[in-house]
């Protein structure tokens, strides 16, 4: 949408005269020059310069505060963004765009609520736009209303069938929501749309587990993706816990262990953490694959503890 709209603007500014006098500085040309180079310092710098034209167009002036508003956003400056959007939107000709930018500012400056506002103030300009209903779903998620967000997904898949990003989004969320079978379905369609995403293996094959249904089918999927992500640790642990529900004992100790080598220290904490909490394993958790922390290995794989079924990530637990 940026781009688009600075080529616009640079087609109108840069076929124009000079506005300047006295052979001054002719602020708007700058500001576009700087804008489409990536340089968002001098582009504030001119675009501030260029607002105080005399006799601007409303339309241009509009324009003009929308582009500083990227130009702050860039410069990690979203409160003055959201003030040049604010100003901006009473005289921009396609508010949408408006919207969703003031609408990423807001969700930068942690303030969701107003965030949603704007996404959904862009929708109601233009329903057929799916970044719109991505970016509000990712905000309901935000601030815990799951129902919405999922309403939000559909949407944008619905308007880009075709987005891995998307269906992966809306799988995660699903899978979140404790969907496991519709999360389990999303993945299917992903892999059928990129066969080397490995992270919808990764995903199918984990919810098959949680679910408790196709264990040889989940573990061919992991298979697949550790043979494309071959040293990737929740892939390795995946392997393990499908191993050990099929009573691969030995093999499920082994991919267990690989995935703690793998995931180095802060993985082990987390998996002696659960052991502990389950009863394999006593002690504080110090990170180290010891002795006492294999031991605890073996007996978890030996009844099939299920040993992260349920438990929460460390980073999503902050």
């Amino acid at each position: 949408m940026r781009l688009t709209l600075l080529s616009f603007l640079a087609a109108l500014v840069l076929a124009a005269p000079l506005h300047a006098q006295n052979d001054e500085q002719d602020w708007c040309r700058v500001a576009i020059m700087a804008d489409s180079s990536g340089d968002p310092a001098t582009a504030v710098e001119a675009y501030s310069h260029c607002l105080e034209t005399p006799g601007l167009e409303d339309e241009y002036r509009g324009m003009f505060l929308h582009q500083r508003g990227l130009a702050y956003e860039a410069l990690g400056e979203p409160e003055n963004a959201v003030e040049d959007f604010t100003q901006a939107l009473p005289l921009v000709l396609e508010p949408e765009k408006t919207f969703s930018a003031r609408g990423l500012a807001r969700a930068q400056m942690g303030q969701f609520d107003k965030a949603i506002y704007d996404f959904t103030q862009a929708i109601n300009v233009n329903p057929h736009e799916p970044g719109n209903w991505h970016m509000r779903g990712i905000l309901n998620i935000e601030v815990g209303h799951f129902d919405e967000a999922l309403d939000d997904y559909d949407m944008a898949v619905s308007l880009a069938p075709d987005n891995v990003m998307l269906l992966a989004g809306r799988a995660e969320l699903k899978a979140r929501m404790g969907d496991s079978g519709g999360a389990i379905d999303d993945y299917g369609l992903l892999i059928k749309m990129e066969p080397r995403f490995a992270p919808a293996y990764n995903g199918r094959a984990w919810h098959r587990y949680l679910a408790g249904v196709d264990y040889a089918e989940a573990l061919q999927d992991i298979e697949i993706g550790i043979a494309l992500e071959p040293e990737n640790t929740d892939f390795v642990d995946t392997q393990a816990h499908l191993l050990s529900a099929l009573g691969r004992r030995d093999e499920a100790l082994d991919a267990f262990l690989e995935a703690a080598e793998l995931g180095g220290a802060d993985r082990i904490i987390w998996y002696q953490e659960e052991l502990a909490a389950k009863g394999y394993l006593d002690g504080e958790p110090n990170g180290e694959l010891d002795t006492a922390t294999r031991e605890a290995f073996e007996a978890c794989v030996e009844v099939d503890c299920r040993l992260l079924d349920g438990a929460v990530p460390p980073e999503a637990a902050q």
